[in-house]
Parts: C-alpha cells; structure tokens; sequence
C-alpha cells in the first residue's frame, strides 16, 4: 500500500468532525461574534493542513465576512488545500475563485478571502509581529509537536487584545489499538510510540516534552491567556456491520504503518516481533476487525483585553 499524509489528513477529517467537543465548538461561535467588532474578522491557522477546518467553519456557518489565513510547514499540505477546498466548497453551494496564494469563497452573504501559504510557524511569527494581528488564532491537532511554552507567546504578538485562541484535539495520553494482541508487546509499543513521536522535530524546532492535552491548563494561564471553555474530545474508529464508514480503513492502515515506522529502529524493541505485529494489524483491518481510541481536549481561550 502507498502511504499519503494528505489522504490521511483527509480521512482524518471524518474523525475530527465527531470528536471535536461539539460544547467548546459552541462557545467559539458564541465569542466569535463579538471578537474585536471588526468587519471581516482576521483568523490565523497554524498547522492548517489541507484546510478542514476552513472547510468546517464554512460548511457550519460560522463565517460570513472573514480573511483567513492558513499556513503550514509542508507545502504538500499547502498545494492540496489549494486543490481539495474548491471542491469541497463547490459542494456546499459555496463559489470560489482560485488566485495566486489562495482563494476567494462567495455567495450572497459570505465573503472569505483564503491564503495558504507554506511557512514554519515560528519563522511567520517573526516575520508578522509588529506588522499584522488577528481576532482568532486556530491551532487543530498541531501543539502536541510544537515547543508550546515558546509558542503561546509568540503567537500572543499576533493577536489583538481580546482576541481569541482555538486549540484543538490535543492528545491527552496514549492511542490504544482494540483487541490487544499482546499486553506486555502492546503496551511497550503504543508508550514507545507516544514518546517518540512527540519528541521529533516539527519543521526546524523541536518539539516540546510531550502530547498538550491536560498540561494546556497550565501553558495557557502562564501565557497570561484566559480559559474561556474547554472539554474531552476522544477519536473513536471501530468497525460497523463488517465495514469501516468512509475512508477510515485507511486511516487506521496509516496509523499502523506510522507506528512501525516510527519505532523500526527503536533499541528496545525487537525489530520482527514489531514486524508482526504491524502485520497483524493490518490484518485486522482488512478483516474489519480493529478499533482506534484517542484521548484529546479542545481549549477556547483569549487574550487579555
């Protein structure tokens, strides 16, 4: 099988749409409206992928008059955005008009100029600070590779006084494969993983100790941000009636080889026994017979006016 992060990013999105805590989802909407009274609202991405959180907003009515920029340190990503988000938008009845770095989004009552642009976060921050800022900051699925103690005041420099901050699934513990093959093997694999893919290097920084979940509580407050919602938003993929929904097999597909590869090299762990477990794994997808659990938290926060 032939592995693309973007397929995965867009299988992804399904997942996403379930486990984003639909209550802080809510409360963003609700802050939005008011946030800086400017006309259109500016909201930055970091970490935007292939856009579905653009795609999410607009297909849930949550912008009308917006400018929204999106960037992302792959320029993969970048160019798959740039491909995927006129279709998907055609889809919802929404018009685009396709421009050098971006897009223009339409119809009689929205207006959304989109920029994509492939940047690593921190080299745009210096780039941006003292000449842009924005009423609301998105980061979905992104802070658990990124330096968040460093991050949050840096991205506060982009922000305007009250602005908003909309942090999203941020893993909260391990990912656990259903049924377990082997307590002792599983466990040592999934903690191996979870440590190993939260200390690689995102872009050219390395990222910090480990997931953001819980420790945001904590990260945000220092930044001197206030917590205006936050709640659980657990990714759930398990088989129905003999068949995974959508692309979700390829999801899980995905996540096994990641783990493999991740871990191939790992000193601690026997290279053809993580082999056959993968092999296992894979198996057990085909067979519809494999469930995915992720812990993460959702936070909403703002900037102090």
């Amino acid at each position: 099988m032939e592995y693309s992060f973007q397929r995965f990013l867009e299988a992804k999105k399904r997942i996403d749409d379930r486990a984003l805590n639909q209550r802080v989802w809510e409360s963003l909407k609700t802050a939005l409206i008011g946030a800086g009274g400017r006309d259109p609202v500016r909201i930055l991405e970091i970490g935007g992928g292939i856009g579905t959180m653009l795609y999410r907003m607009l297909a849930d009515g949550v912008l009308s008059r917006a400018s929204y920029t999106l960037i992302d340190g792959d320029s993969e990503n970048i160019r798959t955005a740039a491909v995927r988000l006129p279709k998907w938008l055609n889809a919802l009845g929404l018009e685009t008009v396709s421009r050098a770095g971006g897009l223009f989004i339409y119809t009689p009552v929205i207006a959304v100029d989109a920029e994509l642009e492939t940047a690593d976060i921190f080299e745009f921050i210096d780039r941006e600070a003292g000449q842009q800022q924005w009423d609301l900051i998105i980061g979905h699925g992104v802070l658990d590779h990124l330096d968040v103690p460093r991050l949050l005041p840096e991205l506060c420099s982009l922000a305007y006084p009250g602005a908003l901050l909309y942090f999203t699934v941020n893993l909260d513990g391990p990912v656990a494969f259903e049924p377990v093959l082997d307590p002792i093997l599983d466990g040592r694999i999934v903690s191996q993983f979870h440590f190993v893919t939260h200390e690689r290097r995102a872009g050219k920084n390395l990222s910090g100790s480990g997931p953001a979940g819980r420790h945001l509580f904590t990260c945000l407050e220092k930044a001197g941000l206030k917590i205006l919602d936050a709640g659980t938003s657990g990714g759930v993929v398990f088989p129905r009636q003999g068949h995974y929904a959508g692309d979700e097999a390829y999801f899980l597909h995905f996540m096994v080889h990641a783990v493999e590869e991740a871990l191939k090299d790992h000193p601690e762990l026997e290279k053809s026994r993580l082999t056959e477990w993968a092999m296992m794994r894979h198996e057990q997808i085909e067979g519809a017979a494999l469930s995915y659990i992720s812990h993460q938290i959702d936070f909403l926060a703002q900037v102090s006016s």
